[in-house]
């Protein structure tokens, strides 16, 4: 699981395992004293063996601080970064 900042944000869901998992469950949750938006949720309803799923062009504004907590079916990445207007620096 990796998480990219930019215009927005974005996050990579892997399998590494060996089977195909289906209907796979993602939140990705921000947080922060000044960003607006803090939960985006969805489903991914087929991700093979040893591939990447991209979650792209997530907006987001605010300014300052924010803690991101990426999850999908329990498995779990958390990252600091910095929010500037529609801009999310230092992942």
């Amino acid at each position: 699981m990796q998480i990219f900042g930019g215009f927005g944000l974005s996050a990579t869901i892997e399998n590494h395992g060996n089977n195909e998992l289906f209907n796979v469950n993602w939140c990705v949750g921000i947080s922060g004293p000044l960003v607006s938006r803090c939960v985006f949720e969805g489903v991914i309803e087929s991700l093979p063996a040893q591939s990447v799923v991209d979650i792209d062009n997530i907006a987001i504004f605010g300014f300052g601080p924010v803690v991101i907590r990426v999850t999908a079916e329990g498995i779990g990445k958390v990252v600091m970064g910095f929010v500037v207007g529609p801009f999310l620096l230092d992942v």
